[in-house]
């Protein structure tokens, strides 16, 4: 288990490296921590270990060992884990830390991305998948930076940049708008250029665009990931090779037999430039009212129970497919 770990409950990561009893002696280079007389949890067996020590060197676990077993160095740096427990770093797969959007109004305001970090810290996120915004690749550069000197508790980053729209980008202020295969192509290598990781496409972009973008994704030696656009089918996507597929995007029309309705929906919002995200319950409710009409079972939509408030504005939670 050698990644990241949190201490809970109510212990961030920073308290490692920040509330720690010293030692007088410096016998032990002072990048040591020991976690001492702790409870880890192996999340890949599902098993807890008992009276544990964990050693962080140079800011990555070293050893992971009874504390019986492990003599504790003079000059340590030591944490008393005893009845707290310890996890595997957290990941956050879809995060927009760069900006928030309120989908009612379509309107998108820049927030400090500092206040999630402080708070993903602070809950054991060590982790983001940031998918898409204004931010540059010189803010990337600044807080990789910035994390690397130990100078902000900064989760690790692997972000999208621009997002890859058709004509009439959803999000104009951070979307590069593709209209032919070419365009398409150019924004791929302009996004790898840039040094982001992976590309995201978005639910605009026409069948020769897409496929333009698939081809030159698998050539540049990136992922791409992201919307499934109406113009392609779920199938389409993950045959093209599209690494994840935000929001169940494509996947629960494609079981509604009201399908050509619904996209036909998405399709006049998009034809005006708005966003579709206002739709969605309406289409979920034509799905679950099919459902409940054909085999009588009640359906919970995940939006409700991950119902949850950002800024002010309900945000919903509502699926990702993971392609290994």
């Amino acid at each position: 288990m050698r990644r990241i770990l949190s201490l809970l409950p109510m212990l961030p990561i920073a308290l490692c490296f920040i509330a720690t009893a010293q030692n007088s002696s410096t016998f032990t280079p002072q990048s040591q921590i020991y976690i001492t007389h702790t409870n880890v949890i192996d999340t890949q067996v599902g098993k807890e270990a008992t009276d544990q020590t964990v050693v962080i060197s140079d800011g990555k676990i070293s050893d992971v060992a009874k504390s019986e077993d492990l003599t504790v160095p003079m000059g340590a740096r030591i944490v008393d884990g005893r009845g707290k427990y310890l996890i595997p770093g957290l990941w956050d797969m879809h995060v927009h830390a760069f900006t928030f959007s309120e989908v009612s109004t379509g309107t998108v305001t820049t927030m400090p991305p500092e206040m999630y970090f402080r708070l993903a810290i602070a809950n054991g996120v060590t982790g983001f998948r940031e998918m898409g915004g204004p931010e540059t690749p010189e803010d990337l550069a600044k807080l990789r930076q910035a994390a690397n000197k130990g100078g902000e508790r900064v989760p690790q980053l692997f972000a999208a940049g621009p997002v890859l729209d058709g004509a009439k980008p959803t999000w104009p202020q951070h979307s590069i708008a593709v209209n032919t295969e070419q365009e398409g192509r150019k924004a791929v290598q302009k996004v790898k250029a840039a040094g982001f990781d992976f590309v995201k496409v978005y639910s605009g972009l026409s069948r020769e665009a897409y496929y333009a973008i698939a081809e030159e994704s698998h050539a540049e030696g990136i992922s791409f990931v992201g919307h499934v656009p109406l113009s392609i089918t779920a199938l389409e996507a993950s045959t093209a090779g599209q690494k994840s597929i935000e929001h169940f995007t494509r996947v629960l029309t494609s079981c509604s037999s009201q399908e050509h309705e619904i996209d036909s929906m998405f399709q006049e919002a998009l034809n005006k430039g708005q966003p579709i995200f206002p739709l969605a319950p309406r289409a979920n409710q034509h799905m679950q009212e099919q459902i409940t009409r054909t085999n009588g079972m009640k359906v919970f939509p995940n939006g409700t129970a991950g119902m949850q408030h950002v800024g002010g504005s309900e945000a919903t939670c509502i699926g990702l497919v993971f392609r290994r």
